[in-house]
């Protein structure tokens, strides 16, 4: 077959090493209850209309996402589809963020009902007041 280029090989992983992902790996979710807790207890809050938000300075080198959607916001549809929104706007928004917090969003009663530009425009704005942005 062909030769391997060691400089072009180099280049490809420079290039990757540039970009900007917008995955949603496994490892940037928090998951085990003793994670939630510990955010509840030793984190900052902030509230607003739609969502209250817990938030923590961690020493890992990843921004984590929990989120508690309960029963009281709507059927199984409803509560899938706000934390298919709150993902996607974490996803889209992870780059902008400082590394290294653990961020849990509890969503209020009734915010599915409100749609989806009211839930991302309140998560920015969240991101930007509780100081999580980078600095730019």
């Amino acid at each position: 077959m062909g030769q391997r280029n060691p400089e072009k090989e180099e280049k490809k992983g420079e290039e990757k090493a540039g970009r900007v992902s917008f995955r949603f790996p496994g490892d940037e979710r928090i998951r085990r209850r003793k994670d939630f807790i510990r955010v509840y207890s030793e984190g900052r809050r902030h509230v607003c209309p739609e969502f209250v938000a817990f938030y923590l300075k961690t020493d890992n080198d990843l921004t984590r996402l929990g989120m508690s959607v309960g029963r009281k916001a709507g059927g199984a549809v409803t509560r899938n589809r706000i934390k298919r929104r709150i993902r996607e706007v974490f996803r889209l928004n992870k780059h902008l963020l400082k590394p290294g917090y653990d961020i849990v969003i509890i969503v209020r009663e009734g915010s599915g009902a409100r749609g989806g530009a009211g839930l991302e425009g309140a998560l920015t704005g969240f991101f930007s007041s509780a100081g999580l942005r980078k600095a730019q």
